[in-house]
């Protein structure tokens, strides 16, 4: 019997709890997922919904999509044969061209209310050997990166005692204390505060040598509608800015600020990853303080990200 791991198994319960309002398009991916999970392929990555920014800053939908072979499935309910929705997806496909890359394989199945169910299903099923078959050849080609649980990559990091800037496969700590033990376990020198914005980090001599920053990253925008809501609850925005990262203080009371170290700082943001369906912190990198102005601004303070941002654990230091 094929066992699927408890996050993995979450993960997909509530991807699929989410689609079960569209009938024929949750029955066709769910015979798609389940197919595919029957056969043994345990670690391929389904993403139903992938989101995809446009040029106004809103989003579509890929409705089921496979990153590590870069295959998007649609499934065409009766509206899309109407001749605006043909002319939108196909825009819509150069827009996901350009967000993904060249690459790019998309297949569309007709679940028409016209249409025979046995024909639906032969449809399906000719994309399940197709998902397989890039799968293989990506084995084949040693090129594949298997989905595997978030305990299973926060294990990696600690047997091989390297952390650093992740790519697709990037990881999420549930809580401030996996963040802080993922380094004390290895030796580190770590203040023990918990649910605090700050950690610090000393060697051994008891000297401190830089920090863990929790920021919760916001924009100005944000910031000041949950002022809006609830004033003076947000006294900061946190936020990315090419290689820099920003605080913004809102406030009027300037005691509430403070001198910054110029020490490093290994920064993990929290993150809501709906497109995952995991909440975490997420290591965005290594950050000095920059003392120069931004941009003519006060009230502000700037941090730049260093280019080398990769963490030997077993060092305790960097």
């Amino acid at each position: 019997m094929v066992q699927v791991r408890d996050s993995k198994w979450s993960y997909l319960l509530g991807r699929l709890k989410e689609q079960s309002h569209k009938q024929r398009e949750s029955f066709v991916i769910n015979f798609i997922l389940m197919n595919l999970l029957s056969d043994g392929y345990t670690d391929v990555l389904p993403i139903l919904q992938q989101p995809i920014e446009k040029q106004d800053n809103k989003r579509e939908l890929i409705d089921l999509y496979f990153p590590q072979i870069n295959l998007g499935i649609e499934v065409d309910e009766d509206q899309h044969n109407q001749h605006d929705n043909v002319i939108s997806d196909i825009k819509r496909y150069e827009r996901i061209i350009k967000a993904t890359n060249i690459s790019y394989i998309q297949k569309r199945i007709d679940v028409n209310a016209s249409r025979d169910l046995a024909d639906i299903i032969l449809d399906a099923n000719q994309l399940v050997q197709l998902i397989k078959f890039q799968i293989n050849q990506k084995r084949i080609d040693k090129d594949y990166d298997p989905w595997i649980t978030m305990e299973e990559r926060i294990n990696n990091i600690k047997r091989n005692g390297v952390l650093k800037i992740a790519g697709h496969d990037y990881i999420l700590w549930k809580t401030h204390r996996d963040v802080i033990s993922l380094f004390s376990d290895t030796g580190w020198h770590i203040s023990k505060q918990v649910q605090t914005a700050i950690n610090t980090i000393k060697d051994g001599s008891k000297k401190t040598i830089g920090s863990i920053w929790f920021p919760k990253l916001l924009t100005d925008d944000e910031a000041y509608r949950i002022n809006a809501k609830h004033p003076g609850q947000q006294q900061w925005a946190n936020y990315v800015e090419g290689d820099y990262l920003l605080e913004h203080y809102l406030g009027n009371n300037f005691k509430d600020q403070y001198q910054p170290d110029t020490l490093p700082r290994l920064v993990f943001p929290y993150e809501n990853n709906k497109m995952i369906n995991y909440k975490g912190y997420k290591y965005l990198g290594r950050y000095v303080y920059d003392h120069t102005d931004y941009k003519g601004q006060i009230n502000y303070y700037k941090y730049c990200g260093l280019a080398e941002s990769t963490i030997d654990l077993k060092q305790h230091s960097f």
